[in-house]
């Protein structure tokens, strides 16, 4: 197990530096695609997230406990996709899918 919490670590950091590049030139600058402000911040959001977890795994290696692990689960809970929250949220009726939701934002 302490080569799976080292590895997995090491990957989790990795990939939190891609998200975070991915979100500032994507979401932000708007060089990978069309601008978009709001992936930007989920991209940082993300890459906290991610890099968080990746420590958290790096310095729970040497310990038999679970305590890394359920912090680890704890935190990728916390980012539900998107579309599965949209999906929810139609679902609940709290949207509608003829209007926006966020009309003042979308016509801008």
């Amino acid at each position: 197990m302490r080569v799976t919490k080292l590895v997995i670590g090491i990957l989790m950091i990795v990939y939190s530096v891609w998200l975070f590049i991915q979100g500032l030139l994507g979401g932000f600058l708007g060089i990978i695609s069309e601008k978009n402000m709001v992936a930007g911040i989920i991209g940082v959001l993300l890459c906290g997230l991610f890099m968080a977890n990746g420590i958290v795994y790096v310095s729970t290696e040497n310990s038999d406990g679970l305590g890394g692990d359920i912090a680890g689960l704890a935190m990728m809970i916390v980012p539900v996709p998107p579309e599965l929250l949209m999906l929810l949220l139609l679902v609940l009726g709290v949207l509608s899918p003829q209007k926006p939701a966020f009309p003042s934002i979308l016509s801008a």
